[in-house]
């Protein structure tokens, strides 16, 4: 068998209904072959039967925790299992378009960038609207204050319309949806923050390797999307709202922006975090807004998502406790 140099690392992001789909297509294209290390934290029983069968049936090492993880929590718990030259972390809910592995190891090796990043797609049919290509992240000066501002390039434009458009370029920052990293990158860093519970932490992990120095490249040869599922399975939405909660994003940043000394708002929470959960209902969401209106519908949709996450937060808590 050809020698491994990439280690693939998959964690939960925020449901388990993809698991399967997501497996499956990451062994569909083995054109390079790879070690794979998949993370289960507190996955319903028919996930968790699935990942114990195909580990076994595959060989692939599954490391399961009766409780949900944070993002970087997941990733932390791996990285001393890592022994090749490349890792990739991916998430549970992304497919892959042919060759996507041989591409980024390419342009890692051809430019020696620390990350690579691919085009990362997001939605049905797969590989056709654009989620990411790369985007900028800096920190500027303003009025005396350090401001972060991110904007991601080509951002739900189809990939039919700025084909051309898409070239290998160095970019300011890539996502875990799916990231390659050089290993010596990650031994050099340590751990993840796990401070970061929620969100900034594919920021944060960024901009501590431009930092030291590292370049990211967009290789949009290789290709991948992550799906989104509406409505949420009742099965997932424990953990849905639970990485969407008020608490784990305020918390996530205020801690980055207070670590990067930037400015802190709410802007994530308000346009980003909050509608995200209120899709877990859009049939229910539609019919409350039709009702009472938008702000009463979110402020209801909010209030039930509190208990889920109160349920998940007494779960994780009492696993903790036992472990």
């Amino acid at each position: 068998m050809p020698k491994t140099d990439v280690t693939i690392i998959m964690s939960p992001r925020e449901q388990f209904g993809f698991t399967k789909r997501s497996v499956e297509s990451l062994y569909s294209d083995q054109n390079i072959p790879f070690d794979f290390i998949c993370i289960d934290g507190g996955s319903p029983q028919e996930v968790r039967d699935y990942l114990r069968s195909e580990s076994e049936r595959r060989g692939f090492k599954l490391i399961r925790k009766p409780y949900f993880l944070t993002p970087n929590e997941a990733r932390n718990l791996v990285l001393d299992e890592i022994k090749t030259r490349y890792v990739v972390f991916i998430d549970n809910d992304v497919v892959f378009a042919p060759m996507w592995l041989t591409h980024l190891l390419q342009c890692a090796e051809e430019t020696g960038a620390a990350i690579v990043t691919p085009l990362v797609c997001i939605g049905e049919p797969v590989h056709t609207k654009i989620h990411m290509a790369g985007a900028d992240a800096s920190i500027t000066v303003r009025d005396g204050k350090r401001v972060f501002h991110e904007t991601h390039h080509f951002l739900d434009s189809l990939v039919t319309e700025v084909g051309e458009q898409l070239i290998r370029k160095p970019v300011e920052l890539a996502e875990f949806h799916c990231m390659l990293v050089k290993t010596e990158v990650i031994k050099k860093l340590g751990k993840f923050d796990e401070n970061l519970k929620s969100t900034s932490e594919h920021t944060d992990f960024c901009l501590t390797v431009r930092e030291q120095g590292g370049t990211i490249m967009i290789e949009p040869r290789a290709v991948v999307t992550q799906i989104f599922g509406l409505p949420i399975s009742w099965s997932d939405l424990k953990f849905f709202f639970c990485r969407w909660s008020d608490e784990w994003t305020i918390d996530s940043e205020r801690y980055f922006h207070k670590k990067w000394n930037t400015v802190f708002d709410e802007s994530v929470l308000k346009y980003f975090v909050r509608p995200r959960r209120r899709h877990a209902f859009p049939k229910v969401c539609r019919v409350l807004q039709a009702i009472v209106g938008w702000r009463i519908s979110g402020w209801l949709i909010d209030r039930v998502a509190e208990v889920f996450v109160w349920s998940a937060k007494r779960d994780r808590a009492a696993a903790l406790g036992h472990s």
